[in-house]
């Protein structure tokens, strides 16, 4: 046996493989590139098919839409043309309460298109389908402001008395959009995505209360975290949580009927709101106190409840008038300070305890004719005739000076109690006093409001701690 070399058997190996047939080659090419034709052909009819599906899709999708904003554009042109059958036959419900809400919302619609005040734009804002429900949010605009309207929709099947298609249906609150959270530490607002604009805006505006309320009046307030709901209910207003302590719970507006467009937090809500966590906070800060009804102890707290909640909305029309004047004098932590030494009978002498220790008769009649006393006063002609509501003649006869001519007013007037009986209305007050020091409150009233020719002058003279009508 001979003995073969590398090169040798590299040699061989190398005869071997030019020695296969080239047919055999180009029969293996040309089967790879059948498959791979095959299989780009295969691709193309699968995409082809599932192209014409998704297009079928969309154009069965695009028609329901279609169908949704022809059934819309029905009512929007039969409120303007004046015709109620054609508006209420796009509406369907087994409640003949929304129906009939629907034909008054319908006479609504005319009376502001015969005033003039009405623009039925007839633009879509959005629209939703999640079959067989739609949803459309419209603009439409009364004296030239923007409003939103949300109107709900279900796509019927059955044809019971021509009634198949989309009708117009009842709210549905469980078609409010996912609920989302806006969380800013202090404050959390959590709302459905057809309230978005409203709980952004008020996140911005309430943002920083609880950090001014704790400036103004009590910083174990801003440790608590505030969540407001707006919640697709019918609510009178802001209202707290029954189980939750730092929970309000706010009305969704598109639920009742229109919401500002250009305003989404409205300035009447945010007004609202502001006065509902003011009264809290300053309960809160006192620990559920409650003042004498009777007593200036209940004007005063009621008052820096007011002042707080304009504090809140840097609106000095929806605070305390008597306050806002005040803090001009004697700095913003006065109203503050004042509640905290507020006693459940303190009289208006009280407040001395933020004048610097000078009693009330001391600050000269140029301060005390700087603030605003109309509604102090105005408050005690209203308590006189809750006095009497409630039967309570001391408490009557406690709000009169002890003079002969104010004991007579009083026997007058704290005897019986009249329903009919109209409360003047404070029109202006002059503080004033005699050679001997005494002061007085000269204030001018209607006797009736609906006839200003019919005025009075009614005096009030400081007397000790309060002020005690003369006449």
């Amino acid at each position: 046996m001979g003995i073969q070399l590398d090169w040798q058997i590299e040699s061989e190996r190398a005869k071997q493989r030019a020695t296969e047939d080239p047919n055999a080659k180009r029969y293996r090419r040309r089967q790879r590139r059948n498959l791979l034709l095959g299989m780009a052909v295969l691709a193309c009819l699968l995409g082809g098919v599932l192209g014409g599906i998704i297009w079928r899709l969309r154009a069965v999708d695009n028609q329901v839409r279609q169908n949704l904003l022809d059934t819309v554009d029905v009512e929007i042109t039969a409120i303007k043309v004046g015709n109620l059958s054609n508006y209420m036959q796009v509406k369907r419900s087994a409640s003949e309460d929304w129906l009939q809400n629907q034909r008054d919302l319908f006479d609504e619609y005319q009376e502001l298109k015969q005033a003039g005040l009405l623009e039925l734009t007839g633009k879509v804002v959005s629209i939703t389908i999640d079959e067989p429900r739609g949803r459309v949010v419209l603009e439409e605009k009364i004296s030239g402001v923007p409003y939103r309207v949300v109107w709900f929709y279900w796509l019927y099947e059955d044809n019971v008395n021509g009634q198949a298609g989309w009708r117009r249906v009842p709210p549905d609150v469980e078609f409010w959009g996912d609920e989302k959270t806006i969380d800013k530490g202090s404050l959390k607002v959590t709302y459905h995505e057809l309230d978005r604009r409203m709980a952004e805006a008020l996140a911005n505006q309430v943002d920083g209360w609880w950090d001014e309320a704790c400036t103004l009046l009590i910083c174990a307030a801003g440790q608590a975290q505030l969540t407001i709901e707006i919640a697709p209910e019918t609510l009178p207003g802001p209202e707290w949580d029954l189980y939750e302590e730092w929970k309000v719970r706010l009305p969704s507006p598109l639920l009742v009927g229109r919401a500002r467009n250009d305003v989404p937090f409205t300035p009447e809500t945010e007004a609202m709101l502001a006065q509902l966590l003011a009264e809290k906070l300053v309960t809160y800060s006192r620990d559920n106190f409650i003042p004498n009804p009777y007593s200036d102890a209940a004007w005063l707290q009621r008052e820096v409840v007011a002042w707080l909640g304009g504090e809140f909305t840097s609106n000095p029309a929806d605070g305390s008038r008597f306050f806002t004047t005040f803090t001009t004098a004697f700095g913003a932590s006065a109203p503050g300070q004042m509640l905290n030494n507020l006693r459940p009978d303190s009289p208006f002498s009280d407040l001395q305890a933020v004048t610097g220790s000078v009693a009330l008769q001391d600050l000269g009649l140029e301060r005390l004719n700087s603030f605003y006393w109309n509604d102090y006063f105005q408050w005690r002609l209203e308590l006189e005739k809750k006095t009497l509501e409630d039967q309570n003649q001391p408490a009557c006869y406690q709000l009169y000076d002890e003079t002969p001519n104010a004991t007579a007013a009083a026997n007058a007037r704290c005897v019986s109690y009249d329903p009919n009986q109209i409360t003047p209305v404070v029109n202006g007050t002059v503080i004033t006093s005699d050679p001997d020091g005494n002061l007085f409150a000269y204030v001018d009233a209607l006797s009736n409001p609906n006839d200003t020719s019919q005025r009075e002058q009614i005096i009030f003279r400081w007397v000790g701690s309060t002020w005690k009508r003369m006449n």
